[in-house]
Parts: C-alpha cells; sequence; structure tokens
C-alpha cells in the first residue's frame, strides 16, 4: 500500500507541476523578450550634421575664369575630407551639376568656373552626404557676367 501512495504522491505532483508550467506559459506574451529587440541603424540617430561655405566673386567676364571656394565642416567645427562637392547652377530653373571636386584635409576646395555668356547666374555649393555624414547645400551666390 505504501508504493500505491507514493506513486498517487507523485503523479499528484507531476499533474500540478505540468498545470503551473501552462499557467504560467499562458500567461507570458507572444514576445517573451521584447527588451532585447534591436532597432535597425537607420532608427537610431547617428549622423553627423554637416555645413558647406561657398565663397566666389559677385561679378565676372565672361569667357574668364574666375574662382570659387568652399569648406566643408561638421556641426563642431571638423573638417571633412575626401567628400565629393559638386558645384550648381541654375538652368531652365533646376539646379544642375557642372563639376566636382574633392575637399582637401582641411575640408576646402578651390576651383575656377568659365561662363560664356553673359547673365546673371545662380551657384551652390552641394554635399549629397556619406557615410555617416548628413548632406548639406551652400547658400546661392549671385554672379554678373559682363563683358
Amino acid at each position: 500500500m505504501n508504493m500505491k501512495n507514493e506513486l498517487i504522491g507523485l503523479l499528484a505532483v507531476v499533474t500540478m507541476l505540468s498545470l503551473c508550467v501552462v499557467n504560467v506559459t499562458a500567461a507570458l506574451p507572444s514576445d517573451p523578450i521584447p527588451v532585447l529587440r534591436i532597432k535597425n541603424i537607420t532608427d537610431v540617430n547617428t549622423t553627423i550634421s554637416t555645413t558647406l561655405t561657398f565663397t566666389c566673386p559677385t561679378q565676372a567676364k565672361v569667357n574668364e575664369p574666375f574662382s570659387i571656394c568652399g569648406v566643408l565642416k561638421t556641426e563642431n567645427g571638423s573638417a571633412v575630407s575626401g567628400a565629393q562637392i559638386d558645384v550648381q547652377v541654375v538652368k531652365q530653373g533646376q539646379w544642375t551639376t557642372i563639376s566636382g571636386y574633392t575637399t582637401d584635409s582641411g575640408g576646402s576646395i578651390v576651383g575656377s568656373i568659365t561662363v560664356n555668356s553673359i547673365g546673371l547666374y545662380r551657384y551652390r555649393l552641394a554635399f549629397p552626404g556619406i557615410g555617416l555624414y548628413d548632406s548639406t547645400v551652400s547658400d546661392v551666390e549671385m554672379v554678373t557676367v559682363g563683358e
């Protein structure tokens, strides 16, 4: 009889344990470890703001080159070297890239533009962004080209 009582007691314990497991399992959410989810890198603000300054003369002569200068820096003033910078002009109401430069170790570009017709031109520099660096454009500079 002793063995029968022990077997009944063991079955009762196993039954209670399985009921507890079922109840605990039923109480868990469908995703038991949401705190371990990692956001996509695009969901986390990991980019670095940049600024692009642009200088050029306000007047130039037709068919003669005039100089342009620009500097690309981060928001804390660090130079961005090796970055592609586009020189753009408005043509038929759209910004069009007319030449490209790569920044030096100080984040600077120096170049020239030659215009073959008289008129008022709007120029800017554009940085498309790369890696962690945000894209940016410079202020617009107006150049009057005459004889």
